[in-house]
């Protein structure tokens, strides 16, 4: 048997151990977790929101790496502490980058589909929650508990979940928001720091002190991001970097090649092909 194949073996035992599915006899309509896991993704990980089956909601957190979602209008970055929070069926793909991706995922009910303000949702929880959410699904899972017992978790789960949604933004969440949302228009420092009515050397190392790097470094490393859903049509490379903000295409392809190891030409030949 190849090595390549012992390890794929491997790596579906892992996922088989490492998840867990519930099921009730009661025929009662309560939200309940319908089942929970934990990933850790192959280089080939990939799946369409769109042809999932059933309909459900899923969380999923990052533990370590780095994944992606895109959507037709923005590809998110979901880095260590971020999650997603969809119904599914949905019109959206999510996929890993060049590092393992890591993360726990919980199934919620249908039910729960009254309690989502919009279909997705990306936000930031500290790890400890989900690591205690994780704990007491593993625990559950070790007995078949009745429908009651897990409608009491589900509803404790999403609330601390939706917590974690509405929680107000600090100032440097609302600055990456302002980067992200103004990305097309590379705004620069001073902009910055006179919207929001900060000393610019202020802004810079508070920025820098919780993301470690500069707003600036930040934005360019987004608009990268933001370049990988142009590079699967039929566009030029000048053509892609003016879509993300830069005016000078050989300073995109110069950055570019810096966040992803590769020019943007050669990304396309060979990860998109």
């Amino acid at each position: 048997m190849k090595q390549d194949e012992i390890i794929d073996r491997n790596r579906i035992k892992l996922r088989a151990l490492l998840s867990h599915v519930f099921t009730f006899e009661s025929t009662e309509q309560l939200p309940t977790i319908k089942g929970f896991g934990f990933d850790q993704s192959p280089k080939e990980y990939y799946w369409d929101a769109e042809k999932r089956q059933g309909s459900y909601i899923v969380f999923q957190y990052t533990l370590s790496g780095t994944g992606y979602l895109a959507t037709n209008q923005k590809i998110y970055e979901l880095k260590e502490g971020i999650f997603f929070l969809a119904e599914l069926p949905n019109a959206f793909t999510y996929y890993r980058g060049e590092e393992e991706w890591s993360f726990i995922y919980i199934e919620f009910s249908k039910e729960f589909f009254q309690w989502l303000p919009s279909p997705l949702q990306i936000g930031h929880c500290p790890k400890e929650k989900v690591e205690a959410m994780f704990t007491k699904l593993k625990q559950l899972a070790q007995a078949p508990p009745d429908v009651y017992t897990n409608s009491r978790l589900a509803y404790d789960f999403f609330l601390t979940i939706k917590e974690a949604l509405e929680t107000k933004p600090s100032m440097n969440e609302q600055i990456k928001d302002y980067l992200e949302n103004h990305y097309k228009k590379s705004p620069t420092l001073d902009e910055v720091s006179d919207y929001f009515q900060l000393s610019k050397y202020k802004m810079i190392r508070q920025f820098e002190k919780e993301y470690q790097q500069t707003p600036i470094n930040y934005l360019n490393n987004y608009r990268i991001i933001q370049s990988l859903r142009y590079l699967k049509e039929e566009m030029t490379i000048k053509e892609i970097a003016a879509a993300v903000g830069f005016s000078d295409y050989n300073y995109f392809s110069r950055v570019f090649k810096k966040a992803m190891g590769l020019t943007p030409s050669a990304y396309r030949k060979e990860v998109l092909k």
